[in-house]
């Protein structure tokens, strides 16, 4: 479905690992031989569904991008973080 490049990590205010894919971050939801399912990092705040699951070699096998709302917006520091 993507490729690994397409997938960017980034950590979020309270310090947590989210996705970034898309212009739209994922928090992990949970974890199989499989690999790791992510949600959206607004699921909660404005109810968005989407999701994409990410396999243990590092690449999206499925994802599912519906959102109901726009992108965050982010920044790149001068170490290359993006905030």
């Amino acid at each position: 479905v993507g490729d690994a490049q397409e997938v960017i990590y980034t950590t979020s205010k309270k310090g947590k690992k989210l996705l970034l894919y898309k212009s739209f971050t994922y928090a992990k939801h949970n974890t199989n031989k499989a690999g790791g399912k992510w949600y959206c990092s607004s699921q909660r705040s404005k109810r968005c569904t989407a999701q994409v699951f990410l396999g243990n070699n590092g690449l999206l096998t499925d994802i599912q991008i519906q959102h109901n709302h726009e992108p965050p917006e982010f920044h790149i520091d001068k170490y290359g973080k993006y905030i």
